[in-house]
């Protein structure tokens, strides 16, 4: 996969271990781990109900490979899991039952 900067930079290749970015189980009764990308910043992880409410923000130390993420305190349905990074973001979509 190639990308460009913003300011017209040359495309750079971003390898498969700098896109992965999972959650396991999925669907999950709540407790869920995260596979992350490799960080070399300090990140944050949100959490989204489907209506667009941020309802929890972590702090993710960069060099971070595995976070375990409780999802248990709030209602079953879908959630959006956003990793911002620098000018990084991924996001996923995990279902609490």
């Amino acid at each position: 996969l190639n990308t460009s900067g913003s300011n017209g930079s040359k495309p750079r290749l971003i390898s498969m271990e700098e896109l992965r970015f999972n959650a396991y189980p999925n669907p999950t009764d709540g407790a869920i781990t995260l596979q992350l990308p490799e960080l070399t910043t300090d990140g944050i992880l949100e959490v989204y109900s489907m209506d667009g409410r941020l309802v929890e923000s972590n702090k993710v130390p960069a060099n971070t490979n595995e976070l375990l993420l409780n999802l248990r305190p709030y209602s079953t349905g879908l959630y959006q899991l956003r990793l911002v990074a620098g000018e990084e973001v991924r996001s996923l979509k995990v279902i609490v039952e």
